[in-house]
């Protein structure tokens, strides 16, 4: 029997999945080893479980489920969100994690995205009245703005801006909070961690002209190197490997499940490469 970990406050609830799920034993092993670690309190041990249960099979909806519940309970509401978020997109109608997206992005002041996950959920479902409650009280909150008296916001340049990076490109984040960003003059991927600390995380010449760039869910890193004309695939230990070559001019990185989505310059396309075999 497989368990959810519905956090409420600070007490842990089993409850029974509804979806039958096509998961194998071992993504159920480290599943049931995030269960155990998260009834010890230790919750960096139980995440990085239920993230090893979801590398093994990526459409573990109950090991999303509940990776996301604690991120939500440490306050970390957008990488909640990214969880609720792939569940949707494997169980459209579990709407109880459309109700959960819908309160996320609450959290997170997207009122309009809120409203629009809420408004998905059908009458007939037992969150349905939740859902309008919330949906009445952001429909309340909705301030009346006069565009007129809008100003522009102004960065702060000491906790929003950072500099001295060597022509930035490409973007990603992981669920901790980290920011890695490409240098394309440097050939190196600086990080930026949660507390605004920058550091180089990596420089190596295998990293050619990086531009594009995407992550996935155990931190493995994927570039697009334009003056190599290949991808290269950097893993959390940072070993490095070329994932695809004889590419022409890669640019843009766009990871989903378990498709790589790479667009390139010099062919006018964009190829579809599953990096999961």
């Amino acid at each position: 029997m497989k368990q959810f970990i519905i956090i409420i406050i600070s007490i842990l609830i089993f409850a029974v999945p509804t979806m039958a799920q096509q998961i194998s034993n071992d993504a159920r092993l480290e599943y049931n080893h995030g269960i155990d670690y998260y009834k010890n309190g230790e919750y960096d041990k139980a995440m990085a479980s239920f993230r090893k249960a979801i590398s093994i099979s990526p459409d573990y909806i109950d090991a999303y489920y509940n990776l996301g519940s604690i991120l939500e309970y440490l306050n970390q509401y957008d990488y909640a969100l990214e969880m609720f978020k792939q569940i949707l997109l494997r169980a459209p109608e579990d709407y109880e994690a459309v109700y959960k997206a819908g309160t996320l992005a609450n959290k997170i002041g997207d009122n309009k995205k809120a409203f629009d996950y809420l408004q998905l959920i059908p009458s007939n479902s037992k969150y349905y009245k939740d859902a309008q409650l919330l949906i009445n009280q952001l429909q309340k909150n909705q301030p009346k703005q006069n565009i007129s008296k809008i100003e522009p916001k102004q960065i702060n340049s000491e906790t929003n801006l950072f500099e001295n990076l060597s022509s930035p490109t490409g973007i990603v984040a992981d669920i901790y909070g980290n920011i890695f960003v490409a240098q394309y003059n440097d050939n190196s991927i600086v990080q930026i961690l949660p507390d605004n600390t920058k550091k180089i995380y990596i420089k190596d010449n295998r990293i050619n002209g990086p531009i594009g760039m995407a992550i996935d869910l155990d931190g493995t890193i994927y570039v697009a190197n334009y003056n190599s004309n290949n991808v290269i695939k950097i893993k959390k230990n940072k070993e490095i490997s070329i994932l695809i070559g004889n590419l022409k001019q890669p640019y843009g990185l766009y990871l989903k499940d378990d498709i790589l989505y790479i667009s390139l310059q010099g062919m006018n396309s964009v190829l579809k490469y599953k990096i999961y075999n």
